[in-house]
């Protein structure tokens, strides 16, 4: 997960130094995904604590607190994107200099 939120990041920030709405549309589709991804993880580990897994009742804050603090970078990196698309969508409603 921890990798996929790295790419999805870095993806955010390529979109915002070129305005390249195609990178920003990968990072939308990324969240998607990476939500997707959060659910089944969530779920892993409530499986564990039902199984009644000594180690993961131990790390529970830790790893519902890394698994939330990572989404909401997601979210974060989604919104980059989000602004990318509208900036690409606003310059292209404009004239071109001169008309």
């Amino acid at each position: 997960y921890h990798d996929r939120v790295t790419r999805c990041v870095t993806l955010a920030v390529a979109s915002v130094a070129t305005w390249d709405a195609t990178v920003a549309q990968q990072v939308i589709a990324t969240k998607r995904e990476l939500a997707a991804q959060e659910r089944r993880l969530h779920l892993d580990h409530l499986e564990r604590l039902r199984s009644g897994n000594e180690e993961t009742r131990a790390t529970t804050t830790v790893h519902i607190d890394a698994i939330s603090d990572l989404t909401r970078i997601v979210r974060h990196a989604a919104r980059i994107a989000y602004a990318v698309l509208g900036r690409v969508q606003s310059d292209a409603s404009e004239p071109p200099n001169g008309a």
